[in-house]
């Protein structure tokens, strides 16, 4: 009895791990057929804690866009605020989020601020990942 059961307890786990190392194979190969475009509207941004930048995100796969794609944003280096931090693309594959740094200090000056972008939607039943980043000019106010 104990063989028996400890023999399907294996042959569970082998099906389950043999169905997300498939989804994984799969997911990992449509990787590079998925395309992110990020662009910043204005490129260079007045660090005064007011002026801001919106960034698009545009998600394609073979030129199709990506509708319902959670893409998730974090500053890589700078400060400021980036709002919202997860979104949904729309029907045409695109997301919106802006970002506002924070005011310039000449004891703290800020070149620039990058922005991380990740699309978690790729894979199905495990998480993999397209990553992207985008450098935003920072300048210092007048």
């Amino acid at each position: 009895m104990l063989k028996s059961a400890r023999f399907w307890f294996l042959a569970v786990v082998g099906v389950i791990a043999a169905v997300l190392a498939t989804d994984w194979l799969i997911c990992t190969a449509r990787l590079s057929r998925v395309q992110m475009e990020i662009t910043a509207n204005p490129d260079v941004v007045v660090a005064d804690g007011k002026n801001k930048t919106v960034l698009t995100i545009r998600i394609t796969e073979n030129g199709r866009p990506r509708a319902n794609d959670l893409i998730q944003l974090w500053l890589k280096k700078g400060s400021g605020l980036v709002i919202p931090n997860w979104v949904f693309t729309n029907e045409d594959g695109v997301a919106e989020v802006t970002y506002t740094p924070n005011p310039y200090s000449p004891y703290d000056p800020q070149e620039g601020s990058v922005i991380s972008v990740m699309n978690t939607s790729i894979g199905r039943l495990v998480e993999v990942d397209k990553m992207g980043q985008v450098l935003i000019k920072l300048k210092a106010p007048e």
